[in-house]
């Protein structure tokens, strides 16, 4: 081999007399080029160089003629703005072939001249439907509420603070939505069944089901009392529990029903003084799969939503700390707190038709948190 490198190397440099002994070099083919043959390739550049190891390859067979073949252009090609005209992926690669005019199809994915585009989030269409938020009263709850509730459903808030719950049903009235009021402690078994009694007989079945109550309590785990545990895991993981058994029978038999637990990057990731929280917020992912498998073939999708870092009053303790805040904020690689309305459209989306092929699965709302 070496030898035969020496001994032909000085040509390779050379163009051979006849053109058949020249080679296409491609990254995925390598082939003969035919003489006075037209080669056309969709989106490789080609170079014809000398083979330096077939000298005769001249002297050898010729392959037949290769017609060139006509590019197929679809209209659902990829479409490239090129020095600022618009025109399809097989125009620019063969620009003497002549596409077919844009279809109504290609529009959808392109955006028009002098037209201005909106970053505005349209709102699903969620009229006739009921939708029951636990953990309503502040925060993310509420800020589901409200999004839920200018998307045309009608909102069951519940939560332990009457006051609270009051303002938000309020505010929802002043947007011209409607909600109703009931309080109970949702980690109880006698409160969760009274609630399913009274929320049926004021705005019957309920088509939506977002459990976002939950607390933290945070200490080391050697420092927790045994109730301070379980205060924890009740809260955030068996009132999932006692709802979704009394509430996932309402949308049985619908062919449409939703249910949304707020999980958290916590059970994704964890931070000392985290072990209740992050415990009970990964068994809520569990319990998410798991239903959902259960509900799957009736139309009815389980989801959980993973916040990162909101400013919401769970995390006063470390925004109203100056210090810990901007350790915090350093961790965060979009650099701020996420807004509670971010939630609120993630919600309204997943209740939406739109997202009826999603179930089983979380969505990580983070700032970038657990991508570090």
């Amino acid at each position: 081999m070496i030898s035969l490198l020496s001994k032909h190397l000085p040509t390779f440099f050379q163009l051979p007399q006849h053109p058949a002994s020249y080679l296409l070099v491609r990254k995925d083919i390598c082939r003969r080029a035919q003489p006075h043959k037209e080669i056309m390739h969709s989106t490789t550049l080609t170079t014809a160089v000398p083979n330096p190891l077939r000298p005769s390859a001249a002297k050898r067979e010729i392959l037949p003629p290769r017609a060139p073949e006509k590019p197929v252009i679809s209209r659902r090609s990829p479409l490239f703005l090129i020095r600022g005209t618009e025109t399809s992926f097989a125009a620019h690669f063969f620009p003497s072939q002549n596409p077919p005019a844009p279809t109504v199809r290609d529009s959808m994915w392109r955006a028009e001249p002098n037209r201005q585009m909106s970053n505005s989030t349209p709102l699903p269409n969620l009229s006739g439907k009921t939708a029951l938020i636990t953990g309503a009263s502040k925060g993310l709850g509420k800020a589901m509420a409200l999004a839920l509730s200018a998307a045309g459903a009608t909102i069951a808030l519940v939560s332990r603070d009457a006051s609270k719950l009051s303002a938000v049903q309020t505010e929802i009235a002043g947007n011209g939505g409607h909600a109703d009021v009931f309080v109970a402690d949702v980690a109880n078994e006698a409160q969760v069944d009274n609630l399913e009694t009274e929320v049926s007989a004021g705005l019957g079945k309920v088509q939506i089901l977002i459990n976002n109550a939950g607390i933290n309590i945070r200490k080391n785990l050697t420092d927790f009392s045994l109730d301070e545990w379980q205060s924890v895991l009740n809260t955030n993981l068996t009132s999932v529990f006692l709802m979704s058994r009394r509430f996932v029978p309402h949308m049985r038999g619908t062919g449409y029903g939703r249910v949304i637990c707020m999980t958290s990057i916590m059970s994704h990731i964890s931070l000392p003084q985290r072990s209740a929280y992050s415990a009970s917020k990964a068994a809520v992912l569990g319990l998410i799969r798991a239903l959902a498998l259960e509900l799957a073939t009736e139309g009815i999708t389980v989801n959980g939503i993973s916040p990162g870092p909101f400013a919401t009053e769970m995390n006063h303790a470390i925004i109203n700390n100056p210090e810990l805040n901007t350790q915090f904020l350093a961790n965060i690689p979009a650099g701020c707190w996420g807004k509670v309305e971010d939630i609120g459209s993630l919600a309204g989306f997943l209740c939406s038709d739109a997202a009826s092929f999603i179930t089983g699965t979380d969505i990580l709302i983070d700032g970038g948190w657990t991508a570090r």
